[in-house]
């Protein structure tokens, strides 16, 4: 009698790794110090009219980890940040918790954080949370040595 062994396997529309996954994890933070002193009355004119969520640059580093960074972020002097960040259909959420007390001056600042592993040619986004506000999806295809910039599209409340 012969056996016969069949071998069923499952098929999607796409077969793109999906990581959500315990392996993921935060690796290093960082924060500058205060670039750029701005006083009141550049803080009005910044604040009208200038782009004070600043700039989201993500960098493929190698072994699979990407750093995220948010940069020229205006807050009130001496203001500290922290970065955590969570992964779920390959969507990135970094959380950008800024404590600042109120004052009378703003300074720009760069927070920044490296995570992984992320997959070689997979499709990626990053998405930046920050006093219930939430950016526009920044798109990418992660490789070693990826380097995107985008000005941080955050609404208003």
């Amino acid at each position: 009698m012969a056996l016969i062994a069949v071998l069923l396997v499952s098929c999607g529309d796409d077969d793109t790794p999906v990581l959500n996954n315990s392996d993921f994890k935060v690796v290093s933070q960082s924060l500058s110090g205060c670039k750029n002193y701005m006083d009141a009355n550049e803080i009005k004119t910044r604040g009208m009219f200038g782009n004070t969520d600043g700039y989201l640059t993500v960098n493929g580093l190698a072994g699979g980890l990407l750093q995220i960074t948010n940069s020229d972020l205006e807050c009130a002097c001496a203001s500290t940040a922290e970065m955590t960040a969570s992964i779920e259909d390959n969507v990135i959420t970094v959380n950008l918790d800024v404590d600042e007390a109120p004052t009378n001056c703003i300074c720009p600042i760069d927070v920044s954080i490296v995570v992984g592993p992320l997959v070689e040619g997979v499709a990626y986004k990053v998405l930046i949370k920050r006093d219930k506000r939430q950016s526009e999806p920044l798109g990418f295809v992660y490789r070693e040595g990826l380097n995107v910039t985008r000005i941080v599209d955050m609404p208003r409340q």
